[in-house]
């Protein structure tokens, strides 16, 4: 289970960092005769967990969001979806299934919660090196 959902979090953290980006950096890297680096390359993913990938993004669109960002899926909707798709007749692959849309659900919600962190703070940064002018009021 732990080895099975860190092949999903690499995976979600990296398409979130990546995502389509990579395929261009790729393809430039190839064009030029030069390995691509490192990190745009996708992690591994065995195929029998590339189901739960698709199943995170649909669960996905039950968070509720605000202004500090996205919450998390609630267990409601996964418990639901668990149940539709058949996950609740087997204790094993509801467990399993559990365990894997949480921990791709938390590095998500890192994910984004560092962008909203870096983003607060480059505007707080740039906020602070111009001050604010008055304009000149017009003697009309």
């Amino acid at each position: 289970g732990r080895r099975k959902s860190g092949f999903l979090r690499a995976w979600i953290r990296w398409s979130l960092t990546w995502g389509e980006k990579a395929s261009v950096l790729i393809k430039a890297a190839s064009d030029a005769g030069v390995d691509p680096p490192a990190s745009a390359v996708p992690p591994e993913l065995p195929v029998h967990l590339e189901s739960y990938i698709s199943e995170f993004w649909t669960l996905s669109s039950c968070r509720v969001s605000s202004q500090a960002g996205p919450g998390p899926i609630p267990w409601t909707a996964m418990d639901q979806y668990a149940e539709r798709c058949g996950y609740a007749d087997n204790v094993l692959l509801y467990e399993d299934f559990l365990a894997y849309m949480t921990a791709l659900d938390f590095e998500y919600l890192a994910v984004m919660h560092e962008e909203i962190s870096k983003k607060t703070k480059a505007a707080e940064s740039k906020s602070n090196r111009a001050p604010a002018t008055q304009p000149k009021r017009s003697k009309w």
